[in-house]
């Protein structure tokens, strides 16, 4: 597993990953999520943190 930061204001929360350059692996206001989460459980590869997938 992957180990993250959890940085909180307010109703807002960011999940940080350092071990990628500090990506942002979660984005929520209160609980609904701002951007599309990390995959459940990490990932290694610092692509899946983009916001968007594209089809190859």
């Amino acid at each position: 597993m992957i180990r993250t930061i959890e940085i909180r204001n307010g109703d807002l929360s960011a999940e940080i990953v350092p071990s990628l350059g500090g990506g942002v692996a979660r984005l929520d206001r209160g609980r609904a999520p701002l951007f599309r989460p990390w995959p459940d459980g990490g990932s290694t590869n610092p692509i899946d943190l983009r916001s968007r997938r594209e089809p190859l």
